[in-house]
């Protein structure tokens, strides 16, 4: 091949373009089969990673799904206990009051009957 080149490139075309030739030999040379084939089994791979992606996607669906139930019973046993904690306090303000009118009224009553008629 060099000599070819030589005669129709000239000797110093020729060992410019020899040189730059990887140092193999053909047997390292991939043939369009051989990409093909490559091709192939890179598509084998991504289709088995794609398909354990979608397990390990699926699971983790089902875990947030399992999760936000969780946090919903969660959340409405601290609404339920807010809301009775509400009462309570709102039932002890109520009697709270109630005493504290009666006490009012009944000095009142008691004030307006000691006055001189």
């Amino acid at each position: 091949m060099h000599a070819g080149l030589v005669d129709k490139l000239g000797q110093e075309v020729a060992d410019v373009l020899v040189d730059h030739l990887p140092p193999v030999g053909w047997a390292d040379v991939a043939t369009k089969a051989d990409l093909q084939h490559l091709g192939e089994m890179l598509n084998l791979k991504f289709d088995r990673e794609l398909a354990e992606m979608r397990v390990e996607f699926a699971q983790l669906r089902g875990e947030f799904a399992q999760s936000r139930g969780e946090l919903g019973g969660q959340i409405e046993g601290l609404r339920s206990e807010l809301y009775q904690g509400l009462a309570r306090q709102t039932r002890t303000l109520m009697i709270t009051m109630v005493g504290g009118f009666a006490t009012i009224a009944g000095a009142a009553f008691g004030a307006l009957a000691a006055l001189p008629h």
